[in-house]
């Protein structure tokens, strides 16, 4: 048996070398329709961060290719560092909407998770300047006060769409559309409550001029 595989490791972010510590293999029939299958449970382990996985690779005879599923399910992004800055009852909650996000990331939610993007955005939002009574009026106000730039108001506003268009219109964004969703998203939510915090305690840290 060949102790070693390339297996998708969480923590490394990729494929990468792994030692397969055990492997269970059963297999499957049904003779009134005329197909089979085997599935294949394999125990990894990460050669770079010693990371435990469970891979489960499942034959059909009805299928052009085997599928294949990790167990935590594999990810192809992280949870940044800064979640941890977030504080205060705002932040908590900020933090939580952030990891359900993440949770649907990685578990291919890609509808729920783009609605929870427009959540998100529409929360701090209306946390930081109040409801002003729709969608339009609250941008409008958040760029007002200097939370976004014109130029950003337009990237916000695409965003917010993405997520009304999948309530309403049952769009379903692209690995890529739904990445860009997340990634406009950390800025707005860094900008609003994470630099303002560190710039603060940089500024402490400055000598002054003398």
């Amino acid at each position: 048996m060949n102790k070693n595989t390339k297996a998708h490791c969480n923590k490394c972010l990729g494929d990468r070398n792994h030692e397969i510590l055990f492997i269970e293999r059963t297999s499957w029939s049904n003779d009134e329709y005329g197909i089979r299958g085997s599935d294949k449970y394999e125990m990894v382990k990460c050669g770079g961060c010693d990371s435990i996985t469970l891979r489960h690779t499942s034959d059909c005879s009805e299928d052009p290719e085997p599928s294949v599923r990790y167990y935590p399910p594999a990810i192809f992004r992280q949870q940044p560092r800064w979640l941890s800055d977030l504080l205060g009852k705002e932040g908590h909650l900020i933090r939580r909407l952030l990891k359900e996000i993440y949770a649907g990331v990685q578990n291919d939610m890609k509808m729920i998770t783009t609605m929870g993007v427009r959540a998100l955005l529409e929360y701090a939002m209306i946390n930081s300047v109040g409801d002003q009574g729709t969608f339009r009026m609250n941008i409008a106000e958040f760029t007002k006060k200097g939370f976004i730039s014109d130029k950003q108001r337009n990237i916000l506003a695409a965003v917010l769409e993405a997520g009304h268009a999948t309530i309403h219109r049952a769009y379903e964004p692209s690995d890529e559309d739904l990445v860009t969703c997340i990634d406009i998203a950390e800025s707005v939510i860094q900008s609003i409550y994470v630099h303002p915090g560190k710039a603060a305690k940089l500024a402490k840290r400055v000598p002054k001029r003398k």
